[in-house]
């Protein structure tokens, strides 16, 4: 009973529900039921083509964070994906 108290008021505060917490570089990245507000993805660092949302909050990514801006991500000759400027 009390992990399920200290769990509630976490999940409330997390940027799942409060996506301003994450600054400026940095995106929300599901993680169980919490999100928590990870570093965008620099120039030479591995990317998801797709990036994947959750269904009920479009601004929580379920793997990782997208490129920063000004970087895409694309795929190379070995067929692994990476940010790109």
């Amino acid at each position: 009973l009390l992990s399920l108290a200290l769990i509630v008021p976490s999940y409330a505060i997390s940027c799942r529900t409060e996506p301003e917490r994450c600054g400026e570089g940095e995106c929300c990245v599901e993680f169980g039921i919490f999100g928590m507000c990870r570093p965008l993805l620099k120039e030479g660092e591995k990317c998801e083509l797709k990036q994947l949302v959750s269904s009920f909050n479009k601004h929580v990514y379920l793997l990782k964070c997208p490129c920063a801006e000004g970087l895409t991500c694309e795929e190379d000759d070995s067929g692994s994906a990476k940010c790109r400027s």
